[in-house]
């Protein structure tokens, strides 16, 4: 899985690119926030331009625990939980 992440100070801002847009198209976008956040853009596997292993699954649930576990890698102390949908 492709990860950027940008920025030391203040709150963690972390975000899925949306498929099939790699991170790249972020750039402008990542550089508007790393001031003041730290922001992280990750891709799913399979999209953008992040490889899928051979038995990777495209389904909603293996997506959900590609998610979480990135999620749970970052091991952030201050997430910004007012941000999530």
């Amino acid at each position: 899985m492709r990860l950027r992440q940008v920025g030391e100070r203040g709150p963690s801002w972390v975000f899925a690119a949306d498929p099939p847009v790699p991170i790249e198209l972020y750039d402008e976008l990542i550089a508007d926030f790393a001031d003041r956040y730290r922001v992280t853009v990750f891709e799913l596997p399979g999209f953008g331009c992040s490889l899928s292993r051979i038995a990777f699954r495209f389904s909603m649930s293996h997506a959900i625990d590609n998610v979480i576990g990135v999620l749970e890698s970052l091991a952030t102390a201050r997430m910004c939980w007012s941000c999530r949908v």
